[in-house]
């Protein structure tokens, strides 16, 4: 269960209900036996709130979007944000027509779509400074480049961090993805 190890290493923020979504590359041998496994955990986990979605294929590597549908609802309500999707070609709707519009947005070519920091859960203003800086002049780097509160930030990672030492523990004494999985 490779998947399930990485899913484990990269979206434990997200399993636990503290993150709204993560982004991770898994490597994949086929495209029948990746669809599978990503339907085989949805089945499992959408009951739980948590969804699996890919957003791009190449060359053996799938990008694997895991979120939480509620949580990235709350964050798409919010007027900053949902002005700032607006902008970039969203329309004001729930969170899986907008996973459909990043989808979109990585599918129509090289660049990667920056606004996915508010699909991951990051500060609005750290993502809307992150593309005005062109990545450039953070005052801190951690799971994002963090232009405002550095302590918050600074707090959220060790959270984070935290988290996810836990859940790799739990998951190599045995506990699975669905048993790891706090329900909505």
């Amino acid at each position: 269960m490779w998947l399930e190890r990485q899913v484990v290493e990269f979206c434990s923020p997200t399993l636990s209900g503290i993150k709204t979504g993560s982004l991770f590359n898994f490597r994949y041998e086929g495209e029948k036996e990746l669809s599978g496994e990503l339907t085989r955990l949805n089945e499992s986990l959408n009951a739980k709130g948590v969804y699996f979605r890919l957003l791009k294929m190449c060359k053996e590597r799938a990008l694997i979007y895991v979120y939480r549908e509620k949580k990235l609802d709350e964050e798409l309500a919010k007027e900053e944000v949902s002005e700032f999707l607006g902008r970039m070609g969203y329309a004001p709707s729930g969170s899986q027509a907008a996973v459909e519009k990043l989808n979109e947005h990585f599918m129509e070519g090289n660049a990667f779509p920056h606004e996915i920091g508010v699909f991951l859960g990051y500060p609005i203003g750290d993502v809307i400074a992150f593309i005005e800086n062109k990545g450039r002049n953070s005052k801190y780097t951690g799971c994002w480049k963090v232009y405002g509160n550095v302590d918050e930030a600074k707090e959220q990672f060790m959270r984070f961090r935290r988290c996810t030492e836990i859940y790799i523990r739990s998951y190599e004494r045995g506990k699975n993805l669905r048993e790891l999985t706090v329900s909505a």
